[in-house]
Order: structure tokens, then sequence, then C-alpha cells
């Protein structure tokens, strides 16, 4: 399991990612750790595929809708797509980094 150190914006966006996980596959959901400042992935396939497709892609597709409803203010939106194109670059090279099994 490798743990990736995130920001406090990070762990928002690692939290709404275990939780769109839990509502599609609760098994790989519950393996998905954050703790403190840190985020746990196991290196099983299978659960690293359940938070790309199910956290991460919901993620960027509720930002995304988000954005177009002006549901965030106009202002905050570079500085949030900042913070979440840096979590997404941070998670996909500690998945690259360690290989699954």
């Amino acid at each position: 399991m490798r743990r990736v150190i995130l920001t406090v914006q990070e762990i928002e966006f690692a939290f709404a990612c275990r939780t769109f996980v839990l509502e599609m596959d609760p098994r790989a959901g519950n393996q998905i750790i954050i703790e403190g400042d840190a985020l746990a992935v196991p290196n099983s396939g299978k659960t690293r595929r359940a938070f790309l497709n199910y956290g991460l892609a919901r993620l960027l597709r509720v930002f995304n809708r988000a954005i177009e409803q002006r549901a965030i203010p106009p202002e905050q939106v570079p500085g949030l797509l900042s913070n979440l194109a840096l979590f997404s670059e941070k998670v996909l090279n500690a998945f690259e980094a360690f290989p699954e099994h």
C-alpha cells in the first residue's frame, strides 16, 4: 500500500473520491484509507481502478458541472482547478511508482 501525503484541500478531494467509490464498490472503497494527512490505496489493480474510475473521474465530472452551473464562485475556480490537477497528478504518480500486484 502506497501512502501519499496530501494538503488540506487534497484531503477533501480524497474523501470525495472515497465516497464515490464506496457508492459503487463498497469493498474497494473500504480499502481506501485516509488518515491524518495521507491517502493510502492498496496496490491491487481492482481498488486502484475503482479509485480512478469511480472516484477521481467522478470528482472531475462533478467539478465540471459545478463550474458550468456557477455553483462555485468564479474567482475560486482557477485555484480549485489547479489544486485538483495537482491532486490528480500526485495520485497518478504514486500509482506509477508502485505497480499493481
